[in-house]
């Protein structure tokens, strides 16, 4: 089934300019109200899970989890180069040639942050190339749905939270030390 109209209502998705009002969430929501039932609830399913916790829904979401776990594998390979990974490594069922270097751009920045924005810039992009060939139907919602998820992941962080959750965790390493010389 195709969904031009729908499709054609949604705001382009930008990684470096994010802007989507209500993230995920709100997307569920229209595609509840614009779509039926059983493919607003499909998309619902729709995750980057790697590996899924079920099977893929549909074959964005397959095709780019073939292309992850090779993304996956590599970075795992970059940061335990002296062949530590090689127990958490996945199957690979296929080879794509641009992984080796969207791993040694993020590997070549400095902050943590940045690396994981650049691997997750890489995603973004390739969901972006699985789109393209999608048309206006399901396979171009899944492909949307899995941007805005890379999209909500940068939106929910904030010096703020981010301070807090420091102090927190600081605390409760000084309290654990503290109990751990008064036994």
């Amino acid at each position: 089934m195709n969904y031009y109209y729908f499709i054609s209502s949604l705001p382009m998705l930008d990684f470096q300019r994010p802007v989507f009002e209500g993230g995920v969430a709100a997307f569920d929501d229209m595609c509840r109200n614009s779509l039926d039932v059983q493919t607003a609830d499909k998309l619902a399913q729709i995750s980057l899970e790697n590996p899924p916790l079920q099977s893929p829904v549909g074959e964005v979401q397959r095709q780019f989890l073939l292309w992850d776990t090779n993304l996956r594998n590599a970075v795992a390979n970059v940061a335990m180069p002296d062949g530590g990974a090689q127990k958490y490594l996945q199957k690979e069922e296929d080879y794509f040639s641009e992984i080796e270097s969207v791993v040694q751009n993020a590997a070549s920045k400095n902050d943590p942050l940045e690396k994981d924005r650049a691997i997750d810039c890489a995603r973004f992009n390739k969901l972006d190339e699985l789109a393209a060939f999608a048309g206006f139907g399901f396979e171009f919602l899944a492909a949307y749905r899995m941007k805005l998820l890379l999209i909500e992941k940068y939106a929910a962080l904030n010096v703020e939270k981010g301070e807090e959750n420091f102090d927190i965790l600081v605390k409760e390493i000084l309290e654990a030390n503290k109990n751990k010389h008064n036994i």
